[in-house]
Order: structure tokens, then C-alpha cells, then sequence
């Protein structure tokens, strides 16, 4: 049998392969492409979907974050590249979650002065705050 899968007898095509004779084309048991020149010719066009950024992404504005205007690493894209495409289409920008950038955060916070040699973060690893011993010997009150 010709055209039925294993372990199945429901045939694998909706109709036998047809045989085709054109003058000046080879022949063979299924249909072949059309070629011109050195390019494949399309016998069927097939609309390709654009991907568009939807107004109320335009709309929503470019920062990143609401307390930084620029990307904070080379392999982040800006925001109004990012969000582009169908899984943007029905979302209304203005009510998602604006997280703030951490690194601006972090930046923000003050230099904690500390007496001793060894410190502690209660964060996770390297979590940035700045700390600096303050040293008895050298502190002047002016």
C-alpha cells in the first residue's frame, strides 16, 4: 500500500500522488516546483503577518523604568522595540506593573558608615550598598 502510515490504516494523503506529464519539465510521481532562472517560483501566495506595536505602546512612553530613561544592559532591548508584536496587541500599557530599576535604587541609597572591619548585606548575592568604615583616628568636628 502506498501512502499509509505504520501501525495505522488511514492513508497519510487526503489523495494518491498525481503524475504529471509537461513538455520541457522533468516528470516524476509528485508535483515540482517551478523554477526560473536560479529562483523558485511560488505557486501559491501565503500572506506573511507584519509585526506592528500597537498605539497604546506608543502611547505608554520609552523609559525603561519609571526612575531610568536607558537600558541597563547591552542585551536589553528599549522598551519601544520590545514590546512589538501579537502578544502586545490587547495590552493596555498604562495598567502593567512599572516595576522600578533596581540599579537606580540601589544608586539612590546612601554610603552607610560602620565602625567595624567585617559587614554583613541582608541581601542575596553582591547586592550593591555601599559601605565605608568610619575611622575614629581621622574625625574631625568642625
Amino acid at each position: 500500500m502506498v501512502g499509509v502510515r505504520a501501525l495505522s490504516s488511514k492513508p497519510i494523503f487526503s489523495q494518491e500522488p498525481i503524475l504529471r506529464d509537461r513538455k520541457g519539465q522533468p516528470e516524476g510521481d509528485f508535483i515540482r516546483p517551478q523554477i526560473e532562472g536560479d529562483h523558485l517560483v511560488a505557486t501559491k501566495e501565503t500572506p506573511i503577518a507584519e509585526p506592528k506595536t500597537p498605539p497604546s505602546v506608543k502611547d505608554y512612553g520609552v523609559q525603561q523604568a519609571p526612575n531610568y530613561a536607558q537600558t541597563w544592559s547591552p542585551s536589553q532591548r528599549p522598551k519601544s522595540m520590545a514590546m512589538r508584536g501579537p502578544r502586545f496587541e490587547q495590552t493596555n500599557m498604562p495598567l502593567q506593573p512599572a516595576s522600578l530599576s533596581a540599579m537606580e535604587l540601589i544608586n539612590n541609597e546612601p554610603i552607610r558608615m560602620v565602625t567595624k572591619r567585617v559587614v554583613s548585606c541582608d541581601g542575596g548575592q553582591a547586592c550593591g550598598i555601599r559601605y565605608q568604615k568610619e575611622d575614629k583616628k581621622f574625625h574631625y568636628v568642625p
